[in-house]
């Protein structure tokens, strides 16, 4: 991976290990993606249904939801995101 940035010497101790890495940490995320995407399937589903039971519809909502999950979780948020219906 190294030989693809080139001269790599400015970069510190740790960056140099997460280059020299990459294709370990790549690998293993490869593994988790699948039960992520279960984990983020059964908290959609649980947010469609606490409110399908007392009759609203959020589905609209679901796509706010995933990128609350994806690229902007923080519990808090995922907290009030449920409350806010």
């Amino acid at each position: 991976m190294a030989s693809t940035f080139g001269d790599t010497s400015y970069l510190g101790q740790e960056l140099m290990e997460l280059l020299n890495q990459h294709d370990k940490i790549h690998e293993e995320i490869q593994k988790r993606s699948p039960t992520f995407d279960r984990v983020v399937g059964i908290v959609v589903d649980l947010y469609i249904d606490k409110y399908k039971t007392v009759g609203k519809n959020v589905k609209s909502r679901v796509s706010e939801l995933l990128t609350l999950l994806h690229d902007e979780y923080s519990l808090d948020k995922l907290i009030a995101f449920f409350a806010s219906n």
